[in-house]
């Protein structure tokens, strides 16, 4: 991996050239109007809203010319929909000092449905057009998305039996099966992958001891943390570890449980234990090997540590504490 490149900003698209810092927008290198604290990039368009106009944005990121404005606060929420046909965009809004869960048109951009955000749909990830899944602090629910009556329901205790069940990291929803990582806050030991369909909320498969951060590619989920990476088949509900023991150590690097991305046969991944470091590496997962590995200079004067990456195409971005974006590309 070569750096070719090192800009700042608080936010970064890999999707052309868009990011946001200080404050300001940039689309493919243009400098939009205004004043900005987030922006979503989805369906090749810009979601956003504009602070010094107080209006919502919808731009094309091909021209970078803006399609839609809108006075009220609206906007796209791809990270909560997991509908595997859409329509529609999923978004929220404000409406006379109140918050709502909107579908809105993918030509128009109008709002095709409004539903009222309460305590029993605050937690909201959408399934199907008809349902969608909640959690509490100690439960997991689906709903029905048009009189909210309750489909199905469990507790993490009766999930997994113990003393202090918490659910850690994000759900994953793949061909009708949500996968959710539950761990026992007072027993490290006691933890587990659950499968629930998500239709019926029967629960498939207990994969006990298959822990961490779930990460979804290709019918396989990954998890990864010290130097051990696993992996469950879900088509066949194998489980197979890699241990990269000798391989780490001998670099002083760890997997950080949180921050890592699976791709064709390799893990890219972040260094660190609690906290991420200034490290970061490759490993190969078919030759069980470390492909690469580096060290970025952070100067936030605190932390100087990578905060996250991410892969496109054949190009690393590593986005670190002190606001420095750092591209690299892989050598032909």
């Amino acid at each position: 991996m070569n750096l070719i490149d090192k800009k700042y900003c608080d936010k970064f698209s890999t999707i052309k050239d868009i990011f946001l810092y200080n404050e300001s927008l940039y689309i493919n290198g243009r400098n939009v109007e205004g004043i900005f604290y987030d922006f979503v990039v989805y369906d090749n368009l810009l979601f956003t809203y504009n602070l010094k106009k107080e209006q919502t944005e919808f731009y094309n990121i091909n021209t970078s010319d803006i399609l839609f404005v809108k006075k009220e606060y609206l906007g796209v929420r791809p990270d909560l929909d997991n509908r595997i046909l859409k329509s529609n965009y999923l978004g929220q809004a404000d409406f006379e000092d109140k918050e709502y869960w909107v579908f809105i048109k993918k030509q128009t951009f109008e709002i095709e449905r409004m539903i009222e955000i309460d305590e029993s749909n605050q937690n909201f990830y959408l399934v199907s057009n008809k349902s969608f899944l909640s959690f509490s602090k100690d439960s997991l629910y689906l709903k029905n998305i048009d009189n909210n009556q309750l489909i199905w329901q469990h507790s993490f205790s009766d999930l997994l039996e113990g003393e202090e069940i918490k659910q850690h990291g994000e759900i994953i929803v793949h061909k009708g099966i949500l996968y959710i990582y539950l761990a026992d806050k007072r027993n490290n030991k006691n933890t587990a992958t659950i499968a629930i369909d998500v239709e019926t909320g029967e629960i498939k498969n207990k994969y006990k001891g298959f822990v961490g951060k779930l990460f979804l590619y290709k019918n396989k989920l990954y998890t990864a943390s010290y130097y051990k990476v696993q992996i469950l088949d879900i088509e066949t509900e194998q489980i197979s570890e890699i241990d990269f023991t000798e391989t780490l150590k001998t670099k002083d690097l760890q997997i950080h449980w949180n921050n890592f991305i699976v791709e064709d046969d390799y893990i890219y991944f972040i260094d660190g234990h609690w906290a991420t470091t200034n490290k970061m590496g490759i490993l190969d997962l078919k030759n069980k090997q470390l492909l690469w590995e580096t060290s970025i200079e952070i100067n936030d004067g605190i932390n100087n540590n990578i905060r996250e990456i991410k892969i496109s195409g054949n190009r690393l971005y590593a986005h670190c504490s002190d606001k420095s974006l750092h591209i690299f590309e892989k050598e032909e």
